[in-house]
């Protein structure tokens, strides 16, 4: 294996020994003074040195051949053996995307960066309903929220549709005995199999025409905050086949019997989950004054010109959150007409005032009045 001192030197040769000692490998009387630890196999027939120093000339050769005989022993390769050592403990999340679009692995710029915002906001919501449960969450990228879902990364695709590999980091686990609670998983692993069983009770609770989902929302087990992130998800591949799929990290149990691994999101669930966020969000968020600024991104407004009195602008700007958001803005079109077309031409910032109206799908402002900023 090419460049292996590289890798030895990432390893912590004391993880390594709890490694072992977990795996049933019996420690023996060490060397020098303890600067080198003897184990040897549970079926005694491999026996290995770890230099707990790097001050010996044959510090890497002895690695070397302690690291392979481990690999010989679990019956993995040397590669898959430092990657389980020196990574910490993860679970995959397949988000699959599927449709015209995607049959050859490619995704369109803007459609990739919907979907990572939108699958952000799903993990966030998810982890806030575990820290805080709530019918609904004022704010939800508090500090503690923002770190932890940093710590997600993107992995690669596959041809025929579009996959985000979604790897969730669960901590050195392998080192480590783990007692078996629910309270006890790392908070990632309790957030993948919260938002499944979300998704997948809130599913069924629509196709089954039942009130589970209103229950689960009004209790506080699942927030406003998580529908309206599902509901931007699902609007945003409405005409994909989408699922996820988890892989979970076999060093960390899954607690409850028959996890949800796979399922498929199904839009046609929308207007009921839109129906059940606008029912529990709370009214104090509507028709308050508010100011918003960014680009105009769209112009709508009556075919006719001269019967024309309202204009609606779609507007990107970027919410309390720090995060992308839409906004449709209704201006009265005699007024602010010349003001809008310029701005969309020029792609110049504005600033937008008007009365606030919020649903779990759009934001819009009423009665606005609009300033070119540049």
């Amino acid at each position: 294996m090419k460049n292996i001192k590289k890798y030895i030197d990432l390893l912590h040769n004391d993880k390594i020994c709890q490694y072992l000692k977990l795996k049933g490998w019996h420690e023996i009387s060490s060397l020098f003074e303890g600067k080198v630890k003897q184990f040897l196999a549970p079926n005694q027939e491999y026996a290995i040195l770890i230099p707990m120093t790097k001050e010996f000339s044959d510090y890497y050769r002895v690695m070397q051949d302690a690291l392979l005989t481990i690999a010989t022993f679990d019956n993995k390769t040397l590669n898959g053996l430092l990657t389980i050592l020196i990574n910490p403990s993860s679970d995959i999340l397949k988000w699959r995307i599927a449709d015209d679009n995607t049959l050859l692995g490619t995704i369109s710029f803007n459609t990739m960066r919907d979907n990572i915002d939108n699958i952000k906001n799903i993990l966030a919501s998810t982890c806030i309903d575990i820290i805080n449960p709530s019918q609904y969450h004022k704010k939800i990228m508090l500090n503690d929220v923002q770190n932890q879902i940093a710590s997600y990364k993107f992995g690669q695709t596959e041809i025929g549709s579009y996959i985000l590999n979604l790897v969730s980091p669960l901590g050195f686990y392998q080192y480590q005995l783990f007692d078996p609670n629910i309270e006890e998983l790392p908070i990632n692993r309790r957030i993948n199999m919260q938002m499944l069983e979300n998704i997948n009770n809130i599913q069924q609770s629509v196709l089954e025409n039942n009130n589970l989902l209103d229950e689960n929302v009004a209790s506080g087990k699942i927030s406003v905050n998580f529908l309206n992130a599902l509901t931007r998800f699902y609007e945003n591949n409405k005409d994909s086949d989408v699922s996820i799929s988890a892989t979970w990290d076999i060093n960390i149990p899954t607690i409850k019997d028959n996890p949800i691994n796979n399922l498929t999101l199904y839009p046609k669930c929308i207007e009921k989950v839109v129906q059940i966020a606008e029912k529990y969000t709370p009214t104090q968020e509507q028709n308050v004054l508010k100011t918003y600024y960014g680009k105009i991104t769209n112009i709508n407004g009556a075919p006719e010109i001269d019967s024309r009195d309202k204009l609606v602008i779609t507007l990107a700007s970027i919410g309390d959150e720090n995060q992308r958001i839409t906004i449709k803005v209704e201006l009265d079109n005699s007024i602010y007409s010349h003001i809008v077309t310029e701005a969309f031409e020029k792609g110049a910032n504005v600033k937008v005032t008007g009365t606030n109206q919020i649903t779990a799908k759009t934001i819009k402002l009423l009665n606005a009045e609009i300033i070119k900023l540049d």
